[in-house]
C-alpha cells in the first residue's frame, strides 16, 4: 500500500497543481459564447432551447402545443412541455403574436437558466430541446443535474464542474493507455503537456460538451488498445465495454462518430488479417448492434447527422474558404494549443511516422497502435475541415479538442524514442512538459475568457431598474448577453431591422430614459443615428465602448423636454 501511494503521489500532486490552475482561470471568466448560454438554457428551460425575444415558445413548439397537446394526445408530452402551474393560455397568446418583440423581465431571463420548482425532475424537456437542435442530450442531461444543485442560480461552476470531473478523468486514462502501451513512465509528461496546455485548459473553460467528448474518445482509443494487444481478439466483455463507449461518446457529441469510425475500420482491417471469415462478420454486426442501440435511444440523430446544416451534406467550405486555407487554421490552433510553433508539430509527426514504420517490427503491437491514432489523427483533421461550421478562427478550436490528448501523448512517445532510460526519459520529458507549459501560459492566456465582460453587468447592476433595448445580429447572438437580461428590470431584443418598433412601443412612451445596448459589428453609429432620429429620445451618454469580444457600445438615452429647449 505504502509503495502504490508512493508510486502515484506524482500523479496526485500533478493532477492538483493542475486543479489549482484551472480554479485560478475559471475565476478570472468574465463572459460567456452564445454557444456556451445555450447549453445552460437548452438544458434548464421548460419551453425552448432558445431565449427568443417573442415569448416563450418558437414555430415547432407551438405546432406541438395547437395540434397535438390541446387534442389530448401524448399526455407525457403535455405534462411536461406545458407548465403544470397552468399557464397554457399565456403561452398560446406569447404564439399570436406571430415572432413579434416583446419585452423580457429578468426573471424570464433567470428562468432560461437556471433550475426551480417542476423543473428538476423534468429531464423530458432536455431530451425535446436537444431533439430540435443538431446535437445528441447527454451532456445537457448532466448540466440539468449539477444545476440542480445550485437550486435557482446561475453560475459558471455549473459546467467548470462537470468539464473539471472529466478533466480529471481524462489524465487517469491517459495514464492507462500508457501503461497498455509498456510506457507508464511517460504518463506523467503526457498528463502535464496536455493538463498545462493552453488548449487543454481552454478545454475545461469552454462551457460545452467537448471536455466530456475528450473524456470519451480516450476511453474509445483505450479500448482498442487492448484489442490490438490482444492480437485482434475480442471477447464478449471487451464488446460490452466497447459498445458502452461508443454508445456514451456518440451521446455526447457526433464528432465522436468520426474518430470512432475511422479507429474501428482500421482494427476491423487487423480482423480481416486473420483470415476468420467469422471473427469478420462478427466485428461487423456488433458495430451494427452498437449503431443502432445510439439511434433507438436519440433517433433524431438520424437528421441530424444527414439532414441538417451541421450534418455530413453540409459543406463548410462551400460557401467560404477553401480546403487548404482552413486546414492552415486548425494546424495553427493545434501548434497554439500547445505553445509550440506547428512547424515543431509537424515534424515530430513526420518522426512519429517514419519511426512507427521502420522498427514495425519491433514492439509491432505498440507500434500499430501509434499508426492506427496517426492514420485517426489525420482522417479526423480532414473531415472536420471539410464539415465543422465556418466560425471565428479562435472558436475553430473546439473540433480539435478531442484530439489534444492524442498529439500530446504522441509527440511525448516520438520524443521518448531517442531515450533509452526509462528514468532519464521521465524526468527529462517531464520538464520539458513543464518548461513548454510554463511559457504558454506566462506568454498567452486560455481561450473563451471573455476578459472585460464586469464591464457590462457593472453598468446593468448600476441601471438594473431600468428598461433595456438590446440591438444584436439574429435570434442566437443575443445568447451572450444572457446575465445582462437576467439583471435589466425589463429588456426588448431586436436586430437593426426592428428599430421603427421604438417608436410604437408604449412603454418607451411612459418613460424618460432607457439603456441602448448595440453590437458593433452591425455599425452601432448607424443605428443610434436611425434612434435618435426616429425616437422622442434625442440625447444620449455613451457608458462603455468595448472592442473586446463581447464588442457593444452602451448608451444611456434620454427623452428631449421640447417645452425647455423652447
Amino acid at each position: 500500500m505504502k509503495e502504490y501511494i508512493i508510486k502515484n503521489l506524482k500523479y496526485v500532486i500533478t493532477i492538483l497543481i493542475i486543479i489549482i490552475v484551472c480554479l485560478f482561470f475559471i475565476g478570472k471568466k468574465e463572459g460567456f459564447h452564445e454557444d456556451e448560454m445555450f447549453s445552460y438554457g437548452s438544458s434548464n428551460f421548460l419551453y425552448d432551447n432558445v431565449f427568443r425575444n417573442y415569448g416563450k415558445a418558437d414555430p415547432t413548439t407551438r405546432f406541438i402545443i395547437d395540434k397535438l397537446i390541446n387534442k389530448n394526445l401524448f399526455y407525457n408530452l403535455k405534462y411536461y412541455l406545458i407548465d403544470h402551474r397552468g399557464e397554457k393560455d399565456q403561452i398560446l397568446e406569447d404564439l399570436k403574436n406571430e415572432n413579434k418583440p416583446i419585452w423580457k423581465t429578468r426573471d424570464e431571463a433567470k428562468d432560461y437558466l437556471t433550475i426551480k420548482g417542476f423543473d428538476v425532475t423534468n429531464y423530458v424537456s432536455v431530451y425535446y430541446n436537444q431533439a430540435r437542435d443538431v446535437h445528441p442530450p447527454l451532456f445537457y442531461f448532466a448540466v440539468h443535474t449539477i444545476s440542480i444543485l445550485f437550486y435557482g442560480h446561475f453560475s459558471k461552476y455549473i459546467i467548470f464542474t462537470i468539464n473539471l470531473i472529466f478533466f480529471i478523468a481524462s489524465f487517469l486514462v491517459i495514464k492507462q493507455i500508457m501503461e497498455k502501451l509498456d510506457k507508464e513512465y511517460l504518463a506523467l509528461p503526457a498528463i502535464i503537456l496536455y493538463g498545462l496546455s493552453i488548449g487543454g485548459l481552454s478545454t475545461i473553460l469552454f462551457q460545452r460538451m467537448y471536455m466530456m467528448l475528450t473524456f470519451f474518445v480516450l476511453l474509445f482509443i483505450s479500448a482498442n488498445c487492448d484489442i490490438v494487444n490482444n492480437d485482434f481478439e475480442i471477447n464478449k466483455k471487451e464488446w460490452i465495454k466497447l459498445g458502452f463507449i461508443t454508445v456514451l461518446g456518440f451521446l455526447t457529441q457526433y464528432y465522436f462518430c468520426i474518430i470512432a469510425v475511422i479507429t474501428a475500420f482500421c482494427i476491423f482491417i487487423g480482423v480481416c488479417a486473420k483470415k476468420d471469415k467469422k471473427k469478420t462478420l462478427t466485428y461487423i454486426f456488433n458495430y451494427l448492434k452498437i449503431a443502432l442501440i445510439g439511434i433507438a435511444i436519440f433517433p433524431l440523430c438520424i437528421t441530424h447527422m444527414f439532414f441538417s446544416y451541421r450534418g455530413v451534406a453540409y459543406d463548410a467550405l462551400e460557401k467560404y474558404r477553401g480546403f487548404f486555407e482552413k486546414l492552415v487554421d486548425y494546424l495553427n490552433l493545434l501548434g497554439n494549443s500547445f505553445s509550440i510553433p506547428v512547424r515543431c508539430i509537424g515534424v515530430i509527426a513526420i518522426i512519429c511516422i517514419i519511426r512507427a514504420i521502420i522498427r514495425r517490427k519491433e514492439e509491432k503491437k505498440k507500434n500499430i497502435i501509434v499508426l492506427i491514432w496517426i492514420i485517426t489523427v489525420i482522417g479526423y483533421i480532414v473531415a472536420i475541415v471539410k464539415t465543422a461550421p465556418e466560425l471565428e478562427y479562435v472558436h475553430l478550436l473546439r473540433y480539435i479538442m478531442p484530439i489534444m490528448p492524442i498529439v500530446a501523448m504522441m509527440m511525448i512517445l516520438t520524443i521518448d524514442s531517442f531515450v533509452t532510460n526509462k528514468k532519464i526519459s521521465e524526468i527529462v520529458l517531464s520538464i520539458m512538459a513543464c518548461g513548454i507549459s510554463i511559457y504558454g501560459l506566462l506568454n498567452y492566456s486560455p481561450f473563451f475568457m471573455y476578459k472585460g465582460y464586469n464591464e457590462y453587468l457593472k453598468i446593468a447592476n448600476e441601471y438594473k431598474d431600468e428598461k433595456f433595448v438590446y440591438i444584436g445580429a439574429n435570434d442566437f447572438n443575443h445568447l451572450q448577453s444572457m446575465q445582462e437580461f437576467a439583471t435589466y428590470k425589463e429588456s426588448l431584443i431586436l436586430n437593426e431591422t426592428e428599430v421603427d418598433l421604438l417608436t410604437k412601443d408604449e412603454k418607451l412612451k411612459q418613460t424618460d430614459e432607457f439603456i441602448l445596448s448595440i453590437k458593433k459589428y452591425k455599425d452601432a453609429d448607424k443605428i443610434l443615428a436611425e434612434i435618435i432620429e426616429k425616437t422622442e429620445f434625442k440625447e444620449y451618454e455613451l457608458l462603455l465602448d468595448d472592442n473586446g469580444e463581447v464588442a457593444c457600445k452602451i448608451y444611456k438615452m434620454k427623452k428631449v423636454d421640447v417645452e425647455n429647449d423652447l
